[in-house]
């Protein structure tokens, strides 16, 4: 029900492991033109949206806006954490519209996300230390005194130029670890 409130004019990108036993004209019935792409599952949520987003970041969106299933079974509150996330992100067309008109009133801004989701780095550094240095490294961002925040459950609306740094990279698929249930540092 909330991608119903984006209205009649949008683009929707679907991800889809190979082994899930989903119909895409499931999906079609309410969003006949949704572009589904079958992946694997490996990376959650991230590697499949960073291909997605690899091949449609020059289309010139204004913003996009990232959702997944976030299925977090070794969570207590996880559904409701879910819920949470996707009723700050797409709640009303009210609300959506006020997403779009902040982006358009501070051009500085590169992501909105949902309020009480934005977390310290160093909540999960631990497992996730090694790849985050990695990654920065690679795109010459210094790590000496690094502190920044991150959007835990990664759900947000955000402008493409924002993840332009993501794409150079070179993150592949391949490089995230397999999928094995893992509950943190993927």
């Amino acid at each position: 029900p909330y991608l119903l409130n984006l209205g009649e004019q949008f683009d929707l990108f679907v991800t889809i492991p190979y082994e899930v036993d989903i119909s895409e004209d499931t999906i079609r019935v309410n969003f006949p033109d949704a572009q589904i792409y079958r992946c694997e599952n490996r990376g959650r949520d991230v590697a499949p949206f960073l291909a997605v987003f690899s091949a449609i970041s020059k289309l010139g969106y204004k913003y996009i806006c990232k959702v997944h299933t976030k299925k977090s079974p070794h969570i207590v509150n996880g559904i409701e954490w879910q819920q949470d996330m996707l009723h700050k992100l797409l709640g009303s067309q009210k609300l959506i519209s006020q997403i779009k008109k902040a982006f358009e009133k501070h051009p500085d801004w590169g992501l909105i996300a949902p309020q009480g989701h934005v977390t310290p780095y160093n909540y999960f550094w631990e497992l996730n230390a090694a790849n985050v240095i990695k990654l920065a490294h690679s795109v010459g961002i210094p790590t000496d005194s690094i502190e920044f925040s991150f959007v835990a459950g990664s759900m947000f609306w955000f402008r493409p130029q924002a993840f332009d740094l993501l794409l150079k990279t070179g993150i592949l698929t391949q490089d995230f670890v397999l999928e094995q249930g893992q509950q943190d540092g993927t």
